[in-house]
């Protein structure tokens, strides 16, 4: 019988949909505001009808929801992959590569997370906050790696010291790219590199005194 090749190719086809639907809504919200993009936007730039979305989301924060999953995913993937990176280095290219690490996720998704900060708290979303843990232990891994470099560390408490300049890259990435001119000091105007800059600089006076 043909069925089940027939059943295959409509799962295939829907597979594909899906995928189209969820690239053009990742490729919209790199330029605008989710709330900004609606349904009709993204089955445009998806190629597909209307119905076809709303027949697999129940709505546009569903498609929202599935791409910060998968940027979580995807991070978490770069940021194991930066860490692997750093056989042979010493505490100062460590700590560039974790920099320039931020920097560049700020960059390719900021648009997401700001999304996802305004449109639903993360811990209201039982999918999304599981994956979170996962996180948490990059981080982990990340600050074992830097501790392998503590005899080059001039600060009392290495320890703390590197958790704390994780915590200061990841806080103060997020707090730019969500609030944006929020965080900005009198007229002072933070981009992503200054921002990375700085950081970096105050990473290094932290644990090298430099």
């Amino acid at each position: 019988m043909n069925i089940p090749v027939k059943k295959d190719a409509f799962q295939e086809r829907s597979k594909a949909t899906d995928k189209r639907i969820i690239m053009a809504a990742g490729e919209l919200i790199k330029g605008r505001i989710f709330s900004e993009i609606s349904v009709a936007d993204i089955a445009h730039h998806a190629g597909v009808a209307v119905g076809s979305i709303y027949s697999r989301y129940k709505n546009k924060n569903a498609i929202l929801r599935v791409l910060y999953e998968n940027y979580i995913e995807e991070a978490t993937e770069q940021f194991q992959r930066e860490i692997d990176r750093w056989e042979g280095l010493n505490l100062e290219g460590r700590l560039e590569g974790l920099n320039s690490l931020f920097i560049s996720i700020s960059k390719s998704k900021g648009g997401l997370v700001r999304s996802a900060a305004l449109a639903f708290r993360i811990k209201e979303n039982e999918k999304v906050f599981a994956k979170l843990p996962k996180v948490q232990g990059v981080y982990k891994n990340a600050l074992e790696k830097l501790n392998e470099c503590r005899d080059e560390v001039k600060n009392d408490d290495p320890e703390e010291a590197f958790a704390f300049v994780i915590s200061m890259h990841a806080s103060m990435f997020r707090d730019l790219v969500v609030f944006g001119v929020h965080v900005n000091v009198q007229s002072y105007k933070w981009s992503v590199n200054s921002l990375g800059n700085q950081i970096l600089k105050a990473s290094l006076a932290l644990l090298l005194k430099k």
